[in-house]
Order: structure tokens, then C-alpha cells, then sequence
């Protein structure tokens, strides 16, 4: 491949409301992030259908995806990163760790016993 000298890129941001025929010259972070978005929106209609939201099913699979469950605070600090804000972890831990907003009888099972969601 030749290298490109003695030429530029046009390196403007992304255009939201740009018009089909100038689409193919958005920059990547436009398209990659269109596809974030669009995932994103698939797995959590997904979820929605059983009753169980993005952040319940991390907590769930946290606490019940490994030989010893982690605590609350383990479970709260691995996966505030992830979230979308500071506090939807710790809320959602609450709500799952007290029994109250776990959703299904399939969303409960999902849980150990002696954990959220013991009824």
C-alpha cells in the first residue's frame, strides 16, 4: 500500500444530522458508535421480554457465576464501570439483595437461594 504524502484527511466530527449521500464520510467514531447504540437497544429489548434488565442480569451473573457468590460490594465495585452511571449498580444490588424489583418467577430462579431473590 502506498502511504499517503503530501495530501490531508478531513478529520471533522461526526454529523448526526448529515445526509444519506454524505454518510460514507463519517469518521469511524460515528459508525462504531451507531453499532454500540443499535446492540445495546437488541440486548436489553431482549432482556425486557424476560422480565430482567442489563444491570440485574450483571448482578446475576456475578453473584451466581462463580464456585463462592461475591458480596454485594464486590459485585457493586466490579461492575459500576460498566453502568451508566455511579449509583444504577448499588441500586440495582439493593433492590436484588433486599427481594424487592426482581422481576419474574424466572428471574428469581436465576438466583441462589440463600441469595437475591430467595422467596
Amino acid at each position: 500500500m502506498k502511504p499517503l504524502t503530501g495530501s490531508t484527511t478531513d478529520q471533522a466530527p461526526a454529523d448526526p444530522a448529515a445526509t444519506d449521500d454524505v454518510l460514507a464520510t463519517q469518521p469511524i467514531g460515528y459508525w462504531s458508535g451507531l453499532a454500540h447504540t443499535a446492540v445495546t437497544r437488541h440486548l436489553r429489548d431482549a432482556m425486557a421480554r424476560i422480565d430482567v434488565t442489563q444491570p440485574q442480569y450483571w448482578v446475576l451473573n456475578r453473584v451466581n457465576g462463580g464456585p463462592a457468590a461475591a458480596s454485594r460490594e464486590e459485585v457493586v465495585t466490579q461492575l459500576t464501570p460498566l453502568a451508566d452511571g455511579p449509583h444504577e449498580i448499588a441500586r440495582v444490588g439493593t433492590s436484588c439483595f433486599t427481594g424487592a424489583g426482581c422481576g419474574s418467577s424466572a428471574t428469581r430462579s436465576a438466583w441462589p437461594r440463600s441469595g437475591c431473590c430467595a422467596r
